[in-house]
């Protein structure tokens, strides 16, 4: 039944079947190496390398030339990609300025909305721009609004928040603002391919919401559809997840497939009449006006190239390997945006498509006669190589393993299908006036279908492991034991790449206990609306915040969401909200190990000549005498809260500067970050 690999050398698959692979690989290093080599270093490398792909050419060794070649490319690729990006931005921060500017993306908050905003005047460059409450802007709106130009602030002192300075790198920002209340408006809007089609994919987004489907489907069908789960609650997106569906959510290369597949039945007609190679450029032209309209996403850019390649083929009559096809996607993409290589999606897609085509050419062959179980083995076999090349890498990212992917993907093998064609065909009647009560029923039923599958799956408590969280380091163990895994059974019997693999996969399993802080801490959280202090004591998380008592469950969310990664890496599970000091009356003192914490959030401080603080938090409840207070409250350090108004923030700090005490404002980066041994 089973029969050995028809390829007997891997370095053959490799570099005969797939040989744009060295370039890509070098491709990679080389936008590595450029974010960290600066200034002349830059050039000298660079400079070196082609003198030394050069040599590796006169001497004929093909893969070397390639891989030599491809690290310059890379670097020049992503430093000509910053210089079009490049600013001329002059920072003000206590000057204010009338901007204007492109918004290129949007994404609202809980408390505030964050814009970025390519300005064109008085400057260039690409802005991170805070608004406080719900600004309803979108991509390609043209705004103009008043602020202070601020400097970068990318300080990462609490392990696991948010990476900005990933964030500023991959979208090239420049400088940061927060909006002066009032003044942000809309002018206008971009014109260009890019933002037509941008606007034209929220007008589909009205299409889809103006159809007789019900609520829940139409926000599914704009998920799927068009990438925007935005409408979706958070329930759905978790059940999704645990259920192993969510890629359902992000377009990728099986939504493309499907699309591709009913535009190819759509223009049959034509190379019925005798014009195939018509057919598949039609093909292929509607596939890249769907890429647009979906905001060129990497996997659908990915996906579309590929499929691109593979019809062009046709056209030509020849034929195209699957692993070469991705290999030309992806320097094609990263050539043009060369940062995306840090995106996950983009990770994720490719290592998935990768899988597809690796993993199963390295397993044993089955024969098998009957045709219904030939398909179920091969639908196994590649949806396990997909989950098992993204498994890691996704649990890196979004710390969960679903469990029951296999289960609950075979039914929606067939599912997904009859669904998108049913939306399309519901969105073409809507839009010529005419209405199938009976159509739009069923495609209701089949999102339900969906629907309740995610639900039941997702809420099951073994559906998936959750709070999973491993280091850089355990991420390589575990695709080395793999790779190991699967070399072995290539290379049959080789047991010493199994054992080699299994202790690597022994690595990956311990590196969240080795990797996993003991030491408690305590910090004052980013958050221009209140003062949340944020502390651990022996594997529970407290929270101090001067919230009011409208805004102090979305405070308390925040805090989960924000710092759900510096929750997980320690195992704790359940934040306590101490106490809330809403009320002006209130104030606090708080021991955190050797330190002694004082927070005054009211005008009644007491003087305590026996008590002698560390550092003392000045909250909003506090208006009276700055110099009085610190008179009475005996501390080394000042601190000013970041929910205090601006000008009596700005005072206060001005009086206490002038007369010698240490005084901090929390304004900007944490400004308090304290460890401690646990007791």
């Amino acid at each position: 039944m089973f029969e050995q690999p028809k390829i007997s050398s891997l370095p053959t698959v490799l570099f005969t079947q797939c040989p744009l692979l060295p370039v890509l690989i070098s491709l990679v290093a080389g936008i590595v190496l450029a974010r960290y080599i600066q200034g002349s270093d830059l050039w000298w490398v660079t400079v070196a390398l082609i003198f030394l792909s050069a040599a590796s050419k006169l001497l004929k060794w093909p893969v070397l030339f390639m891989l030599l070649l491809g690290v310059p490319v890379g670097m020049l690729c992503e430093k000509a990609d910053g210089h079009l990006h490049s600013s001329d931005v002059v920072y003000n921060p206590s000057q204010r300025v009338s901007c204007r500017g492109v918004v290129l993306r949007a994404s609202d908050g809980t408390v505030n909305t964050r814009l970025l905003v390519d300005l064109d005047s008085p400057y260039s460059g690409i802005c991170y721009l805070t608004v406080t409450g719900s600004a309803g802007f979108y991509a390609g709106d043209i705004v103009k609004f008043e602020a202070c130009i601020l400097p970068l602030s990318s300080r990462h002192d609490v392990d696991g928040d948010i990476d900005l300075d990933d964030f500023y790198y991959r979208y090239h920002v420049a400088c940061r603002a927060v909006a002066v209340h009032g003044t942000l408006e809309r002018v206008g809007e971009a014109s260009g391919l890019r933002w037509s089609a941008t606007r034209q994919r929220e007008h589909l987004i009205d299409r889809i919401l103006d159809t007789q489907l019900s609520p829940s489907t139409q926000e599914f069908a704009v998920a799927l559809l068009l990438g925007d789960d935005t409408l979706l609650d958070d329930s759905a997106r978790r059940n999704f997840s645990r259920a192993g569906l969510a890629h359902l959510l992000a377009l990728s290369g099986m939504h493309v497939a499907i699309f591709s597949l009913v535009i190819s039945l759509i223009f049959y007609p034509i190379a019925f009449l005798g014009y195939r190679r018509v057919r598949w450029l039609l093909v292929i032209a509607v596939l890249w006006c769907y890429a647009l309209l979906t905001g060129l996403s990497p996997s659908v850019v990915r996906a579309a190239t590929m499929f691109s390649i593979v019809l062009l083929g046709k056209c030509v009559g020849r034929r195209s390997t699957s692993g070469n096809a991705l290999c030309l996607a992806a320097i094609v993409l990263l050539i043009f945006s060369p940062r995306e290589l840090y995106a996950p999606g983009l990770q994720l897609s490719f290592i998935a498509v990768a899988s597809l085509i690796a993993i199963p050419s390295l397993l044993p062959e089955v024969s098998i006669t009957h045709r219904l179980l030939k398909w179920g083995y091969d639908y196994m076999v590649f949806t396990l190589a997909a989950t098992t090349g993204t498994l890691m890498l996704a649990a890196y990212y979004f710390h969960t393993v679903p469990l029951f992917f296999l289960v609950t993907n075979i039914p929606i093998a067939f599912l997904l299908p009859v669904f998108m064609v049913g939306v399309l065909v519901v969105m073409v009647l809507s839009a010529t006036g005419v209405s199938l009560p009976f159509l739009d029923r069923g495609v209701d039923f089949v999102s339900d279908l969906i629907g309740k599958l995610a639900q039941t799956f997702g809420r099951l408590p073994v559906s998936a492991i959750d709070d999973v969280y491993i280091p850089a380091w355990g991420l390589l163990a575990g695709y080395l034991g793999i790779t190991l895994i699967l070399l072995s059974v290539y290379y049959r019997p080789k047991l010493r790449l199994a054992v080699a693999g299994l202790v690597s996969l022994l690595l990956l399993a311990m590196s969240g206990l080795i990797s996993r802080p003991d030491e408690e801490k305590l910090f004052i959280g980013r958050s221009s609306d209140a003062t949340n202090i944020i502390y651990t004591d022996r594997g529970v998380g407290y929270l101090l915040t001067t919230a009011r008592e409208s805004n102090r469950d979305r405070q308390i969310d925040e805090v989960k969401t924000r710092y759900s990664t510096f929750w997980g890496i320690r195992g704790i599970d359940n934040l306590v909200l101490e106490r809330h000091l809403s009320n002006p009356q209130v104030d606090c003192m708080l021991s955190f190990g050797e330190y002694k914490i004082a927070i005054i959030n009211s005008n009644h401080a007491k003087a305590d000549t026996l008590q002698q603080f560390d550092y003392m938090i000045v909250g909003l409840g506090f208006t009276g005498d700055i110099l009085e207070l610190t008179g009475c409250v005996k501390a080394d350090s000042i601190l000013l809260g970041t929910d205090i108004n601006g000008k009596r923030r700005h005072r206060f700090y001005k009086e206490l500067h002038e007369c010698g005490y240490k005084v901090r404002s929390l304004e900007d980066d944490y400004g308090l970050v304290l460890t401690s041994s646990p007791k």
